[in-house]
């Protein structure tokens, strides 16, 4: 997978790469169960390959599958969310605005936060590439793979 080169002066990378297309269970590759511990490039491997799965997160290399969602406790009050950062958005320069997207941490973090908000002008480095899932990584990281 290749990322898009990244430029910032803060810590945190973030990169926005366009979702997988079709995702398809191979009789080869195990499904993701809640508790799992994998590596990142497990979970993803698993994860691509279950179709019918809208959100799996990474946390500190376990996993956690989500519960179907609620109109009144998640859905609503999500909608509501996204509304708000919508109307920030339009008013605030140079704001990007992401509902779901998977944001790659670390080795060990992958959650699906429910909005994702960034900007240049924060001095949060972001790129969008064309595999669509967010990407942060330490100042460190960031230098290594901005040399390969």
């Amino acid at each position: 997978m290749q990322y898009a080169p990244t430029v910032c002066t803060n810590n945190v990378a973030m990169t926005i790469l366009p979702a997988p297309t079709a995702r398809t269970l191979s009789s080869r590759i195990l499904p993701l169960e809640n508790g799992d511990s994998l590596s990142r490039e497990e979970f993803e491997c698993r994860y691509h390959a279950m179709p019918h799965l809208k959100k799996a997160e990474l946390i500190e290399g376990v996993v956690y599958v989500a519960s179907p969602l609620r109109f009144e406790p998640h859905a609503e009050p999500h909608a509501n969310l996204i509304v708000w950062l919508g109307n920030y958005k339009v008013v605030t320069p140079d704001v990007r605005l992401g509902d779901n997207p998977t944001v790659r941490l670390d080795m060990d973090n992958e959650p699906q936060p429910d909005a994702v908000t960034f900007s240049r002008t924060w001095g949060v480095c972001s790129t969008v590439s064309r595999e669509a899932i967010a990407y942060s990584t330490s100042k460190a990281d960031r230098l290594r793979h901005q040399g390969s």
